[in-house]
């Protein structure tokens, strides 16, 4: 499933309404319209690792990689792309 569908149905199952997560755009802000918080944020990083096989490191827990479905799509198209490079995924 592509990282998309994932974090909107992570939200349709613990945050949102089905009418509030039809309105929701790839480029909404989930932090400051308080969509995510810490707790919320941390089971959606959980939920996408599980789902898609990928640990995100501590270094990408940045407030900017979590602004939209847009920027955490780019942050798992990124630690995939890294995950493919290293030499233990050979």
């Amino acid at each position: 499933m592509d990282p998309e569908t994932l974090v909107r149905r992570f939200l349709g199952e613990h945050v949102l309404t089905a009418p509030e997560l039809a309105k929701l755009g790839r480029e909404d802000h989930l932090l400051r319209t308080g969509v995510l918080n810490s707790l919320t944020l941390t089971h959606l990083i959980v939920s996408l690792e599980e789902e898609l096989g990928i640990r995100v490191p501590p270094s990408e827990f940045n407030p900017e990689h979590f602004q939209s479905i847009r920027t955490i799509c780019e942050l798992v198209d990124r630690v995939q792309r890294r995950g493919a490079q290293s030499p233990a995924a050979t």
